[in-house]
């Protein structure tokens, strides 16, 4: 609540001074937020040449500027602007971990060690909490705005690749002792796997797969340029082989339709709301259920017959036999029953692994994975968060409501077989849906 005039008089000069000083920097913050967001979205749409650029110049370490200026950002808004009571609530349990990580983890390691792995692990985090933030202090319209342009470069990226091989394609390099690479250069089944101007095709899909439903979201938008939309991006996705995106083009436009059909013939307003709620929870259950099916070796089949070029079901196949079963392995090897119930922590699994326990290295590919064996039990409100929420912009705004929908069904329909929060543009979904529940 604003102080009143007469408060202001009362507390002279200096407070004046104090509060405009305070609303100078969160006009400053608010201000940052936006161009931390674009800054880390152009360097993921772009980070193939970014790095290939910074590499070529000999300083790599310009590639990481971006996330390091969100960073930044992020501590300014945690400490200057007003933000909601669920954002602190959700650092709560992000410290609250951090600490029992150490506790956890420093049987087995330096404690300077498990502070590295717990700083690193909060850094992949960035996008997430910048998502959070950016949605609290009501900025998120920026992501819907500039989809379309985003979009097209995303999309202009692997269809140039179809004719021009990238100079960067499979190049590395090193920084802090580790390889890393500027830009995958693999293939399925004898088809190469384009990346457009992205470091991983998987990556560019992800990108091409999210805008294209925020844009089959937009109300005011013609149908046939969706139509057209969503066939380009079917095509450039097709292109770089990804198969969880391509599923996602089938998935969350059947689920808009449905909504919509709902609402057109259903006698009860609310109907279409629980209709939309049904498909959110049918999805989330199946993240969760495969993963917990796989240790059953339930999945397990033959993959001869399941082969069409580069349509194959052997990846999905090779996490259930092998990646998420490792991924419940970590907690088990640890010998620790606490674990089962509050996860390994901050880094137990991920790309924090990479450098701190690199022969245990785990990416879980489900968000469900990751999330529980992070924080075991605890993975049930990040759930619970991003499903909540819905039924007031339900209420109050219709076409927000169908954008977030499209947002959490896409989110979730990625995390049956990504793990989402190590991946730029999803985790920063990802923060803005949680921090939708937040009333």
């Amino acid at each position: 609540m604003q102080p009143s005039h007469a408060q202001l008089v009362s507390y002279g000069p200096r407070a004046n001074v104090k509060l405009s000083a305070r609303r100078s920097l969160e006009t400053i913050i608010r201000r940052a937020l936006p161009i931390a967001v674009l800054a880390l979205v152009y360097n993921d749409i772009f980070g193939a040449v970014i790095r290939f650029v910074a590499v070529t110049v000999g300083a790599p370490w310009l590639s990481y500027a971006p996330m390091l200026f969100a960073v930044f950002v992020v501590i300014a808004a945690l400490c200057l602007a007003r933000l909601p009571r669920g954002v602190w609530l959700t650092l709560g349990l992000f410290a609250s971990y951090a600490y029992y990580t150490c506790l956890v983890g420093g049987a087995n390691t330096s404690l300077l060690t498990q502070l590295s792995s717990v700083g690193f692990a909060l850094y992949t985090w960035t996008p997430f909490f910048l998502g959070l933030v950016l949605a609290s202090l009501d900025l998120a319209g920026l992501f819907a705005r500039a989809s379309l342009l985003w979009w097209s470069f995303a999309v202009a990226g692997v269809i140039v690749n179809t004719f021009l091989k990238f100079p960067w394609t499979g190049t590395t390099f090193e920084v802090l002792g580790q390889q890393a690479q500027v830009a995958r250069d693999w293939t399925t089944n004898g088809v190469d796997r384009l990346a457009g101007f992205s470091r991983a095709s998987f990556a560019a899909a992800n990108q091409i797969a999210l805008f294209s439903m925020v844009l089959a979201a937009r109300a005011r938008m013609h149908a046939l340029v969706k139509v057209l939309i969503w066939a380009v991006s079917v095509l450039a996705i097709a292109l770089t082989t990804s198969k969880t995106p391509l599923m996602l083009m089938v998935v969350v436009p059947a689920a808009l339709l449905s909504v919509r059909c709902t609402r057109i013939f259903a006698a009860r307003d609310e109907f279409p709301f629980y209709v939309a709620m049904l498909i959110l929870l049918s999805l989330l259950a199946t993240t969760v259920a495969l993963p917990c099916a796989s240790t059953t070796q339930d999945l397990l089949a033959s993959t001869t017959a399941s082969d069409f070029g580069f349509l194959t079901l052997s990846s999905l196949l090779d996490r259930a036999s092998t990646m998420w079963p490792a991924a419940f392995e970590l907690i088990a090897s640890d010998k620790n029953p606490i674990e089962w119930v509050l996860g390994r922590g901050l880094g137990g699994i991920g790309a924090a692994q990479a450098i701190f326990e690199p022969l245990k290295v785990n990416s879980a590919d489900n968000l469900f994975v990751f999330l529980y064996v992070s924080f075991g039990l605890g993975s049930l409100l990040f759930g619970v968060a991003i499903l909540a929420g819905f039924k007031k912009y339900y209420d109050r705004d219709r076409g927000t409501f169908t954008q977030l929908f499209a947002l959490a069904a896409s989110v979730l329909t990625l995390g049956i077989a990504t793990n989402v929060i190590e991946s730029v543009i999803p985790a920063l979904v990802t923060g803005m849906l949680v921090a939708k529940s937040f009333d």
